[in-house]
């Protein structure tokens, strides 16, 4: 199964409204969520600092702030078919 990495932080409004929404979206497209708290990666901070929520597939940025669903199914479907 796909794993879906949010980079995140505590007590941030957008990334809790990103989550809401990648819930919706595991009805119809099968996917894990791991989320990466800024606070806990020192490299992810220096690189995202208060730029999130991030959304990473196999370590490549497929949207931040909100959720871009188009993106986000595209990649999925690239990441099932190889």
């Amino acid at each position: 199964m796909i794993t879906i990495e949010v980079i995140t932080k505590q007590g941030c409004h957008l990334c809790d409204l990103l989550l809401g929404e990648l819930d919706v979206l595991k009805t119809t497209h099968p996917f894990m969520v791991r989320l990466t708290y800024l606070e806990e990666d020192p490299e992810k901070m220096a690189k995202y600092g208060n730029d999130i929520p991030v959304v990473l597939v196999d370590d490549i940025e497929v949207c931040r702030h909100c959720l871009d669903r188009d993106a986000l199914i595209s990649r999925l479907g690239r990441d099932r078919t190889g």
